[in-house]
């Protein structure tokens, strides 16, 4: 789950890919999209999960914007570890 977990993969070369498979609909279920969003805050994906507990509501997401480019992509990564997840 790259990033916030918008998306997963499962590789070409996965030992076990009907596991895999298992797993991502488990991880992408609504219950357990709500679970994460009661436990970790995070924002779920599936459309029938709760998300009350999300800093950003479902509706509201219609209004966000996909990420510059380089050069810019790279000091905002930066600068969100640094000053938001490091909180220095």
């Amino acid at each position: 789950m790259n990033g916030g977990g918008n998306f997963n993969i499962i590789p070409a070369n996965a030992p076990h890919p009907a596991a895999a498979l298992v797993f991502l609909n488990w991880v992408s279920s609504a219950a357990t999209q709500t679970a994460f969003n009661q436990v970790f805050g995070a924002a779920p994906m599936h459309p029938e999960a709760d998300d009350s507990k999300s800093l950003v509501p479902n509706e509201m997401r219609q209004y966000s914007t996909i990420w510059p480019g380089n050069p810019f992509n790279t000091e905002i990564r930066q600068a969100f570890v640094e000053n938001v997840v490091l909180e220095r």
